[in-house]
C-alpha cells in the first residue's frame, strides 16, 4: 500500500472518530448534534468497514473460499 492511500485511510479514520465524538457529545457537551456530524461519522465507519470487510479472507474478497449460489429469486450471488 502506498504512503497517500494509507494517509488517507487514517485522515478518513481520525475523520470519522471526531465526528463520533461529536455525535456522542465528548466535544461540546452543551450544544446540539448537528445532524452533518451524525452523517459523516456513519459514512466513515461504513467506508471502513466496507474496506476491512473486503479483506477479510473467504467473506468478502480475495478469492479465499467464495462460493457461487443462486439465490430463491434467481440471482447469482457470492457467499
Amino acid at each position: 500500500m502506498s504512503a497517500l492511500r494509507l494517509v488517507l485511510w487514517g485522515f478518513l479514520a481520525i475523520l470519522g472518530a471526531v465526528a463520533l465524538a461529536f455525535v456522542v457529545g465528548l466535544v461540546n457537551p452543551d450544544e446540539k448534534v448537528n445532524g452533518l456530524w451524525l452523517v459523516v461519522a456513519a459514512a466513515c465507519i461504513y467506508v471502513l468497514a466496507f474496506r476491512f470487510y473486503g479483506r477479510w479472507p473467504g467473506i468478502g474478497g480475495g478469492g479465499y473460499g467464495l462460493t457461487w449460489v443462486t439465490s430463491p429469486f434467481g440471482a447469482v450471488v457470492r457467499i
